[in-house]
């Protein structure tokens, strides 16, 4: 008789912990997976922007260039009322007018687009929103800040599927 008691408590005991087990997984709320920067994405997006930041040639095209609107169609437009441009309309003037645009194509990911815009920017407004429509796809974005004295230039990648 004795033995039969702990029986029925052990299992009941079992019982109880396998529904506390049930409710909390019920209950907890479920989160979804947050999603990785592919690496080649987030390698290329670093060889980029650390060559803009850190070449002297590159970061004085940036810091240099006039940012004076993009033209989509016949209107020009600026990137959410602030001075922008699209860094494959970029003209140095230093003697090499294409250094952005071959580190951008030097580390381009295969299978992937990217975009690079130029904003220049205030402490107080870093908004620097692209111009025109980019893919409901994923699209993943990393930029850098250029300062010279009182210039401010946001460098900023937008990468996505083709």
């Amino acid at each position: 008789m004795v033995n039969k008691k702990g029986f029925l408590r052990t299992i009941e005991s079992l019982i109880s912990v396998i529904l506390i087990l049930i409710v909390l997984l019920i209950i907890v709320p479920k989160e979804a997976p947050e999603k990785k920067e592919p690496e080649i994405i987030n390698s290329a997006h670093s060889y980029i922007l650390n060559t803009i930041l850190y070449s002297e040639d590159h970061r004085k095209c940036t810091l240099e260039v006039n940012l004076d609107g993009v033209t989509v169609g016949n209107t020009r437009t600026n990137c959410n009322n602030i001075p922008c441009k699209e860094c494959k309309e970029f003209n140095c003037g230093i003697g090499k007018p294409d250094l952005i645009i071959n580190a951008l194509n030097t580390a381009k990911a295969p299978g992937f687009i990217t975009e690079c815009l130029v904003c220049e920017t205030t402490p107080r407004d870093r908004s620097c929103i692209f111009p025109k429509e980019l893919p409901t796809t994923d699209i993943y974005v990393d930029d850098v800040l250029l300062t010279q004295g009182n210039e401010e230039r946001l460098v900023r990648l937008f990468s996505y599927t083709q």
